[in-house]
């Protein structure tokens, strides 16, 4: 496996790369949409690409482990860059920063890809354009969700949501009537890995996600999705490497965002590293198998299909910072 890491556009975006090749080796540049750090040998065959978007107030290093075991253990081509901060205290503000979130993802994942295809480049040939699978942490399965639905429709063909928090917005992309055909058709697969409800995953606010994207309560329209609840385990243990510095594991041990128990953050990973593999492979069977092994040993439960409105219940409702 190899790392690379690099800026992206006029912004300047820091990403990073995990490259499948046998080798680890990191590289900067700030050139303008530069990748120079890329040695110049090829991958033999296309790698799928998996892009991941981080969580609120997070960066590309807190996901450094889960997206290693990506890359090594699915054969794929991990991206993971740092996206626009979500902070700012007047609502204007907010929503200019999550539209901006959301279109700097996308046209991330699209530069790429045209660098794929374009002849001489060092990233030419190296990614397997018909395969490629968004996912995202938190508020970033937000981003991740709107970036495939709204912009990515003809290049994704997965959706992982990592214990996810979607905005009012998301709720309102997942029920449009284009999102839901895109989501109905067999070449997409939408899967949510989450841990039991409580306030830093909204009480599970992601399952109104799949509940508007699946239908329309008035509507014929249905797709099939995959909900596992990973038991025990904290909205930070989708993050492995949150706990990072000292100071920042006092934080997440007393208000308990992160377990800080290595099997369960590993579970949440080996979750992850399974879907990611099937669906590079085009058979989930093998994914819903192990689910369903994991529910018999009561670590997990599996929910298989479209959530109707009697199984989550009321409507959940949105904070007000999230609208």
């Amino acid at each position: 496996m190899r790392k690379e890491e690099d800026y992206y556009g006029d912004l300047k975006t820091k990403f990073v790369l995990y490259i499948p090749t046998g080798g680890v080796r990191q590289g900067k540049n700030s050139g303008k949409e530069a990748l120079v750090a890329f040695k110049k040998e090829h991958i033999a065959t296309p790698k799928p690409l998996v892009a991941l978007a981080h969580g609120f107030q997070c960066n590309r290093k807190y996901y450094r482990d889960l997206a290693e075991a990506l890359c090594s253990k699915c054969d794929c081509v991990v991206f993971v860059p740092d996206l626009t901060p979500l902070m700012a205290f007047r609502r204007s503000s907010l929503t200019h920063l999550r539209e901006r979130c959301v279109r700097q993802f996308a046209e991330q994942i699209q530069w790429l890809l045209k660098r794929n295809e374009q002849q001489g480049d060092v990233l030419h040939g190296q990614l397997d354009g018909e395969k490629v699978l968004v996912a995202g942490h938190s508020a970033g399965g937000a981003v991740a969700f709107e970036s495939a639905g709204r912009f990515l429709r003809d290049t994704v063909s997965g959706i992982l949501a990592l214990d996810a928090v979607p905005w009012l917005r998301t709720l309102e992309c997942a029920h449009d009537s284009q999102v839901r055909e895109w989501l109905a058709s067999p070449k997409v697969n939408l899967c949510s890995l989450r841990a039991p409800e409580s306030g830093f995953n909204m009480n599970g606010l992601v399952l109104e996600l799949l509940h508007r994207a699946g239908n329309d309560d008035n509507s014929q329209e249905t797709a099939e999705f995959a909900d596992v609840l990973i038991h025990e385990t904290l909205h930070g243990d989708f993050s492995p490497n949150l706990a990072s510095w000292r100071i920042s594991r006092m934080f997440l041990y007393i208000f308990r965002i992160q377990s800080f128990n290595q099997k369960l953050i590993e579970r949440c990973t080996d979750y992850a590293v399974e879907y990611v593999t099937c669906w590079r492979k085009g058979d989930l069977e093998p994914f819903f198998e192990f689910s369903k092994q994991q529910q018999e040993l009561g670590n997990a439960r599996l929910f298989r299909g479209v959530y109707t409105r009697e199984q989550i219940g009321k409507e959940k409702s949105i904070p007000y910072f999230l609208k």
